[in-house]
């Protein structure tokens, strides 16, 4: 397959970049994922809601016009009051609609993901409009739930920056005898740059001694710029990190639960 253009590398850059600026701002933003199967629902982006259980809709009053109207509410997740938030949701979707296009259009090059993700991804996506991305999200990241997605431009900028990690470097097909598990698998060759690899082995001897993954998140963002290492913004991205340094060098798995302060 013929290597990734720059053009498309950068726009999912440009993509990644976007939504971090969304996540920084506006972390209530979640994603209400319906099961594949439910043909008639689809993504539905609004705030967290405090229950995850709610009907499906509301009658609500305009505070400017005193008009009614009504909003959709899908599980875990409402429409904004707030005409503003509503704007910034209105801008995500847009941003996912983008990045849905791009995915599509990205698998078509080398890169590490395993081909039976890839196959997957473009199942899906014939099966319900932007759930091959969803798939890709499952991938990619470390989720708490499979329905609901929590400050969803937070992951889906960490899911762009894995997919310009697996475009950036060569493809590392399965062998016959070792056949791919659907689970990701991060060679040696994609470590590259020292300073992520750096950044990696600290991430995990902090997690090995057991010290809370937001302690190490706010460790991170004080001395990150001062070594040029890139931030993580989730503690389950901290999770993830401590967890494939240590497969990926033969090192014992850091403890499942954190409690050191």
């Amino acid at each position: 397959m013929p290597a990734p253009p720059d053009e498309i590398v950068s726009q999912i850059v440009e993509l990644k970049n976007e939504f971090q600026s969304v996540a920084d701002r506006h972390p209530w933003i979640s994603l209400y994922i319906p099961p594949i199967e439910k043909e008639r629902e689809g993504l539905f982006l609004g705030e967290t809601a405090a229950s995850p259980y709610s009907p499906n809709e509301l009658t609500r009053t305009h505070p400017e016009t005193g008009r009614n109207y009504t909003v959709r509410i899908a599980l875990g997740v409402n429409s904004p009051r707030n005409m503003a938030c509503q704007a910034v949701v209105d801008r995500v979707q847009r941003l996912t609609d983008r990045t849905e296009r791009l995915l599509k259009y990205a698998l078509e090059y080398d890169s590490q993901i395993p081909p039976d993700v890839k196959q997957a991804i473009r199942e899906w996506e014939q099966r319900k409009m932007c759930y091959g991305w969803v798939r890709w999200l499952w991938y990619a990241t470390v989720v708490r739930c499979d329905w609901r997605i929590e400050n969803y431009p937070q992951i889906a900028a960490n899911a762009l920056g894995e997919l310009n990690e697996a475009l950036r470097h060569p493809t590392m097909e399965p062998s016959a005898s070792r056949p791919s598990t659907g689970r990701r698998n991060v060679p040696k060759k994609a470590m590259k740059d020292k300073k992520v690899e750096a950044r990696n082995k600290w991430i995990y001897q902090k997690c090995f001694r057991g010290i809370a993954h937001d302690i190490i998140k706010a460790e991170l963002k004080k001395i990150g710029p001062k070594r040029g290492w890139q931030i993580v913004s989730t503690k389950q991205r901290i999770q993830q990190i401590g967890k494939e340094y240590a497969e990926r060098n033969g090192e014992p798995l850091p403890p499942p639960r954190q409690n050191k302060k």
